[in-house]
Order: structure tokens, then sequence, then C-alpha cells
């Protein structure tokens, strides 16, 4: 099933013109009005979800999110529901303002970046990098322990080898903020078991990457996190943003990788929960369980 997210200037005017045209696309909460359907949607991550719709032969399901929600997301990791899609290969169909969209999806793929340099060791593989990206939406989210397939981040990863290398080598390669990254062909007398696959073309040559584990390159990392997740690590510390920081970077980095990853996953859990419960009644119960039984097919 394609999973479609359209960003809207005004969810309740879109909702009212495409109730009258797809009525047939909501659930029961459709009695309630265009105005009662986009307050649902504010909830939770901002998302409103009609899964199993036919278009043109094709099943989808497409999400509604206003323009201001995502931006917010994609900058400051509010909810990662949908920034956090947006860390792995998408496919953009249409956009009526790349400018101002595109400064904050590259935000939120800077964020990305520092987020995975923050729980990987000093030299990490290529493959390893990616999956330590793709895995930070899913911190927390209580549906990887039950519904979800063990093995979905490794399979986004070894899928798309050449889209996530297009979008994030760029990144260590030119940005100034991750200037103490290098990144070097791997040399053949090194093996890393989790390099790319048969999934990856054969033109891709592995890399590994080796990042400066000093104090300082970590804080200067700290401090490039999103609001959200830097608001958390504070509240998680009795110091201030600044002290905190210096402890942190001053810690074993098992303490910080701990540190990252517990300040994430209430981001997560908080709003995978919230649209799980949503999604009972925005889909109905009927294709509730119906996608309920395809997640578990999936496990096996």
């Amino acid at each position: 099933m394609v999973d479609i997210v359209m960003a809207v200037d005004d969810p309740l005017l879109w909702h009212r013109a495409n109730m009258k045209e797809n009525k047939h696309h909501y659930s029961s909460l459709a009695m309630a009005g265009p105005r009662f359907i986009s307050e649902v949607q504010e909830s939770a991550a901002g998302i409103y979800y009609n899964p199993y719709v036919e278009l043109k032969g094709i099943k989808i399901k497409y999400g509604v999110i206003s323009y201001r929600r995502l931006c917010h997301d994609l900058s400051h990791w509010d909810s990662l529901y949908v920034s956090g899609r947006l860390h792995k290969p998408t496919l953009l169909l249409h956009d009526c303002d790349g400018a101002t969209m595109s400064v904050h999806q590259q935000e939120n793929l800077h964020n990305a970046l520092t987020t995975a340099l923050l729980v990987l060791p000093e030299t990490f593989s290529e493959t390893q990098l990616y999956m330590a990206i793709s895995s930070i939406s899913y911190k927390g989210d209580l549906r990887m322990g039950i519904a979800e397939n063990p093995h979905k981040v490794r399979n986004i990863v070894e899928r798309n080898m050449a889209g996530f290398r297009s979008m994030y080598l760029p990144l260590l390669a030119s940005s100034p903020s991750f200037q103490p990254v290098l990144a070097e062909p791997l040399p053949p007398s090194l093996t890393l078991p989790d390099t790319t696959t048969a999934h990856a073309t054969d033109t891709l040559v592995p890399l590994y990457i080796t990042q400066r584990k000093s104090p300082e390159s970590v804080a200067h990392l700290l401090d490039r996190l999103p609001l959200t997740v830097k608001d958390n690590l504070r509240s998680a510390s009795k110091y201030d943003t600044s002290s905190a920081f210096d402890s942190l970077a001053r810690s074993s980095f098992e303490i910080q990788s701990r540190a990252v990853h517990a300040a994430i996953a209430p981001i997560v859990r908080a709003s995978s929960r919230g649209q799980t419960v949503k999604g009972v009644f925005t889909a109905g119960l009927l294709k509730s369980l119906k996608y309920i039984a395809q997640k578990l097919a999936k496990r096996r």
C-alpha cells in the first residue's frame, strides 16, 4: 500500500472539498462534518489518514497535515511522525512552495544526521549510519514490539542504499557543520558484515566513516540537536542546557547514546500512541483490524 502525505494550508477547507468528492474515503466520523474532521486531525501528530483507498488501480493511504504543523515538525521534531518518514528516501509528487519546504527538510536531514552521529561510535559503516537514521522515528514506538516487522529498519536501508547515499553523503562531504566527519572508501582488508547487500546496486562502493569523538565535537553535535530533543535532554538533567551538554559530552559513549535515545523515545511514543488510537476511529474498526492483520503477517 502506497503511503502519501499531503500538506495543505487550510485543513478545514481541504476536507470540506474532499468530502464532497470522496466522502466514501472517510469512516463514519465524516457524519460529524469537515470541521470535526479537521479538529480530529490536529490531535496527536496532526495528521489525518484515510487508508485503503483505491486510486487508478493502486491501493493507497493518504494523510493530510497542515503545512504549518509539517514545517514545525521538520525543524523541531514535535512528533517525528512525518519528519521521521522524510528521513528516508521519498518521492516528491508536487511542491507548491519549494524554497520554504526545502529549507525545513534540509534542517530535518541535518537533525537526523546529527542524532545518528551521536549514537554511533568513532568508526562505523555507511549501512550503520543509515540504519541509525532510519531507526530514529521508531524509538519508543509501541508498534515495533507488537505489529511491525522486526527487520523493518534493515529492510528499508538495504533496499534504498542509493537513495540514502544521495540524501546524506553530500551533507557529510560539503556541510561546514560536519567537517569533523570523514568518509573514505572501504579498504579491501576491512570487512564489515553489514555493508551493502544484493539489494543495493553493484556500482555502489561501500564506505566506512570516521568521526571525532572529542568532548568539543560531541558538545557541538549536542547543541545542533532539534529543540524538542534538547528540551528532553535538559529535563533529564539537574543542570541548565549548557552545563548539561558539557557534562554529557565528557561522559562515555554508552551514556551519550542512551541519553539521546531516551530523549527521542517520549516524542515517538506520544505521537505513535496518539495516532494509533486516532486511527481506529479515522479508519473505522474493520479497516483497522485489516491493517493490524497485514502488519502481523509481515512479522512472519
